[in-house]
């Protein structure tokens, strides 16, 4: 019943995703994205037990310190719309591209 009711106040929301323009928006809405890359980067060479045990909390920490200044920024609707670009026309298909990738080098060997 929540997930039904959740969904019908995401359809009242597609109208304000449309207004968000990206190229817009300053620099410093890309300060997290740097930040989580220098950690998954950084993170288990430095602090390796806390990294293995945590990355997903740390993950969704960077997430949020993006997604909750956006969402008040520039309202619901565009940061569903944002997670759900994200989602469906950039990890999905990156997904399906290693997949495919690594379906194709199975039967590859090569020797030297």
């Amino acid at each position: 019943m929540r997930s039904l009711s959740f969904l019908l106040i995401l359809a009242a929301f597609p109208a304000a995703a449309s207004d968000f323009d990206g190229s817009s928006a300053s620099l410093l809405w890309g300060l997290p994205f740097a930040l989580i890359l220098l950690s998954i980067a950084l993170g288990p060479l430095f602090f390796s037990r806390i990294w293995h045990h945590h990355f997903g909390k740390i993950t969704a920490f960077w997430t949020l310190l993006f997604l909750t200044p956006f969402i008040v920024t520039f309202g619901f609707g565009a940061g569903v719309h944002t997670v759900a670009h994200a989602l469906v026309e950039e990890y999905i298909p990156f997904i399906l591209l290693l997949l495919a990738l690594y379906t194709i080098s199975g039967g590859i060997f090569v020797s030297g």
